[in-house]
């Protein structure tokens, strides 16, 4: 688990971007969640793979707008990707950089990394406790953090459709709905 770690921190300070320390403490504060939920619900989920995923799933976040209009042309993506909200093609495109960068090719982890911030309605339960350890890691801060923290440990369920409601108030309008259904629907191809 060390050696992922190492990589984020290094790939954080790389990117020479202002946050990164705060980043990291969110990566770290992400995997202690989702080991805690796999732990309080009895969840049948291998947890060295629940800790990669968790520590990875924001590896692309200081990726540039240039190097991610590069992934979509290299691996032949729906060009569309780039007309949603950019705060979201580290989730979507962030698992291609990590196969190229750190030749990770689980599609159980890569699937957890993508779908970390939209979610999809095929997540498997890995993925699912990602997407909700992402929202309810101790350091968020936010009406909406603090009442799927207060879920999480009693209605797994009920403090994911937090984080839903979060994202259609983030990302309000129907263009954005149906680009966002668009994505959160198709299956991942890596």
């Amino acid at each position: 688990m060390k050696k992922y770690e190492k990589l984020l921190w290094e790939k954080y300070q790389k990117s020479g971007q202002p946050g990164i320390e705060e980043r990291f403490r969110h990566a770290l504060g992400v995997k202690k969640e989702a080991l805690e939920l796999i732990d309080c619900f009895g969840f049948p989920i291998d947890k060295n793979k629940a800790a990669v995923a968790a520590l990875l799933h924001d590896y692309a976040k200081f990726e540039s707008e240039e190097r991610f209009r590069e992934v979509i042309r290299k691996y032949k993506l729906d060009p569309e990707i780039s007309e949603l909200n950019p705060v979201v093609w580290h989730s979507l495109l962030g698992p291609y950089i990590i196969r190229e960068e750190l030749g990770l090719v689980d599609p159980d982890i890569l699937a957890a990394v993508r779908n970390h911030t939209l979610g999809s309605p095929e997540m498997g339960l890995l993925e699912e406790v990602i997407y909700l350890a992402d929202i309810t890691e101790e350091n968020r801060r936010g009406p909406e953090f603090e009442a799927a923290r207060r879920l999480s440990r009693r209605d797994f369920y009920g403090a994911i459709l937090v984080k839903v409601e979060a994202l259609l108030k983030a990302f309000p309008g129907e263009h954005n709905r149906k680009l966002y259904q668009k994505y959160t629907e198709v299956k991942c191809r890596f």
